[in-house]
């Protein structure tokens, strides 16, 4: 998320937005580790995808295997489901 925004220069957007996410009840943060890294980086060979797409990737095969996302670049990465929010009522 920081890096989209750093992406966009929208520098002083940054602070507001991790700041009002971090208050939002039924949030969890998840810590960057290594297997999540390596994971990461197995997903960018393999799939061609993005550092960005491939960690939010490895990050759901760390946990439950679903992603919540409008991108289908997911649908391709074997063993992650992908829901998409606008189609979802959760």
């Amino acid at each position: 998320m920081i890096f989209w925004f750093y992406n966009r220069e929208l520098f002083n957007e940054i602070v507001s937005v991790v700041n009002a996410l971090i208050h939002l009840k039924n949030i969890e943060w998840v810590e960057l580790n290594a297997e999540i890294c390596l994971t990461a980086s197995i997903l960018i060979n393999e799939y061609k995808v993005s550092p960005f797409d491939a960690y939010h990737a490895a990050t759901a095969i760390s946990r439950d295997r679903v992603i919540l996302s409008t991108e289908h670049i997911y649908d391709k990465i074997k063993g992650i489901k992908r829901i998409d929010p606008e189609n979802s009522s959760t």
